[in-house]
């Protein structure tokens, strides 16, 4: 799940932000939480590396030729 998290924070924080279309403010705010979030994920990402080697995460739980490999 860990390597699939710089994909999905900024799909989530784009259906937020649409859905607080008008309010600037709000907006804002989602997109400075997320940043903040993405960078934090980030350094997870790089401290787990340094730690265990390579992060693999299989989509669907199928194997590299047929499935999607992050």
């Amino acid at each position: 799940m860990l390597p699939s998290l710089p994909v999905l924070i900024p799909f989530a924080t784009g259906i937020l932000l649409l859905l607080f279309r008008g309010m600037p403010v709000r907006q804002r705010t989602v997109a400075v939480a997320s940043l903040l979030l993405q960078v934090l994920v980030a350094a997870w990402l790089l401290v787990e590396t340094f730690n265990t080697g390579i992060l693999v995460s299989h989509m669907g739980n199928w194997k590299a030729p047929i499935g999607i490999t992050l």
